[in-house]
């Protein structure tokens, strides 16, 4: 028993949060990155497997192992063969619960497989929004364990805000998270807007945005920028993604002074002023409700701009890194206890 650790991390090093967060509760941690792996897998996930495997074997026992979500839950699985005693706690930062319709019929089989996996393996699931619990409970047929995890959300400047018709977009990396990241349907949105708001512009803005060639005039697409001078231009965001686990910018967004607009599949929706819900949460396929909403949050009276913006303000009371680590730190305490 001398030789069994009580924490081991198993993270990617690749999310600030997420690695302070692990190293706040051990000092054993291995940082394992998949990138290497993702395009073979899209073809084989039998490669996926075995890198998984190889990890797996290089990380000794521990009563307790803390897993970032994703492809790293591979580890976790073979390490849970392993190791049955072991318990595993899986933090899920990211879209681990969605499948792209895109992929092929291997990678569906492949999708399906992790999730009856997923239900044998974890012990306590540590999602950032509820919509991953809810969606885990669903795939799984199984009532998880979970623990709501809220990662720190940064309060920007409040912007002052201006009539102009400017609206926001974030996408990092566009030409590898466009589709779910809802892109093309914010170009859709963005051509009816301004067919009936011709001075309307969107910015588009991200890592690899300012690599789009769209020939719209009113579309500038800016790459990485300073949020807040960008914040300063615009007075509503919009993501009409298919998917996305939280997306930090929707609070951040807000904490500046604008409105949001999200798609009942992002998760930071659960963030919103109930009486707003209607208006500012919609399914991606109503597209005319998308342009008629983004019209009306223009002309919003300066009374409806301030309650949603002490809404956000009291909401990221609770998204602050002291809460978050002391979280973790009992929530971790307890796992080895019981």
């Amino acid at each position: 028993m001398d030789n069994i650790h009580d924490i081991i991390a198993i993270h990617r090093g690749r999310n600030r949060t997420t690695t302070k967060l692990v190293k706040s509760v051990t000092s054993i941690d291995y940082n394992f990155d998949f990138r290497g792996f993702v395009n073979g897998s899209k073809l084989n996930p039998i490669w996926l497997l075995l890198k998984a495997w190889i990890n797996a074997n290089e990380i000794p026992e521990s009563k307790l192992y803390l897993v970032e979500g994703g492809m790293l839950f591979w580890v976790s699985y073979f390490l849970k063969k392993k190791y049955k005693k072991s318990k595993i706690l899986l933090i899920v930062p990211e879209p681990a619960f969605y499948f792209d319709p895109r992929k092929s019929k291997l990678q569906k089989l492949f999708f399906n497989f992790k999730v009856k996996s997923i239900k044998k393996t974890i012990d306590l699931l540590l999602p950032n929004s509820m919509m991953i619990y809810r969606d885990a409970t669903k795939l799984t047929k199984c009532k998880i364990p979970y623990y709501h995890l809220r990662y720190p959300i940064k309060n920007f400047d409040r912007v002052t805000y201006k009539s102009d018709k400017n609206i926001l977009f974030v996408c990092e990396r566009p030409h590898d998270t466009g589709y779910v990241k809802g892109l093309d349907n914010v170009l859709s949105i963005f051509e009816k807007v301004q067919k009936k708001e011709a001075d309307s512009n969107l910015y588009i803005v991200g890592t690899g945005t300012e690599h789009l060639n769209l020939p719209n005039k009113n579309i500038h697409c800016l790459g990485r920028v300073d949020m807040n001078d960008v914040f300063n231009r615009c007075s509503v965001l919009i993501s009409p993604a298919r998917y996305d686990a939280f997306l930090m910018v929707v609070p951040e967004a807000a904490s500046a002074g604008l409105i949001t607009i999200v798609s009942n599949k992002v998760g930071a929706s659960e963030l919103i002023p109930n009486n707003l819900r209607e208006d500012l949460i919609i399914e991606i396929s109503k597209e005319d409700l998308w342009v008629d909403n983004i019209i009306k949050s223009f002309s919003y009276s300066k009374e409806i701009r301030e309650e949603f913006y002490n809404h956000f303000q009291e909401e990221l009371k609770l998204y602050k890194e002291e809460i978050l680590l002391k979280s973790l730190k009992d929530i971790c305490r307890k796992e080895l206890e019981d």
